[in-house]
């Protein structure tokens, strides 16, 4: 069965693909520049490229249901909240991962890289 691993890769070649065919040559920097000036459809929303080749997009905050709450056997999590995209990732750090940190409530919520502990893509 696909995961989010195969879904990223296939939401990866439909945004490639365009700007490609657009640029209609094999010239990295400019497919790369159509690819930042397109939105890309992210797992039902909509994305951008920062400059930094980071996808900035909406995440989800997900809790387990209880077991009572399960409608299905896929059926584990229900959406707490949505933390908007811009900004909630900070720039590279040198090691190459980025720290995710929001404010909710008054504290702050983080995850060393997204998707990981509480923290799920759409």
């Amino acid at each position: 069965m696909p995961d989010a691993a195969h879904a990223a890769a296939c939401v990866a070649v439909r945004h490639y693909r365009p700007a490609a065919g657009a640029i209609q040559r094999l010239d990295a920097a400019l497919i790369n520049q159509e690819m930042r000036h397109t939105s890309v459809y992210f797992f039902g929303r909509f994305a951008r490229l920062r400059l930094d080749g980071r996808l900035d997009v909406d995440l989800s905050l997900l809790r387990f249901k209880a077991p009572e709450a399960m409608r299905a056997e896929w059926d584990h999590y229900e959406q707490i909240d949505v933390v908007p995209g811009g900004g909630c990732l900070s720039a590279a750090e040198p090691g190459g991962l980025s720290s995710l940190h929001v404010m909710r409530a008054g504290r702050t919520l983080s995850a060393r890289r997204p998707g990981q502990a509480a923290w799920i893509g759409p």
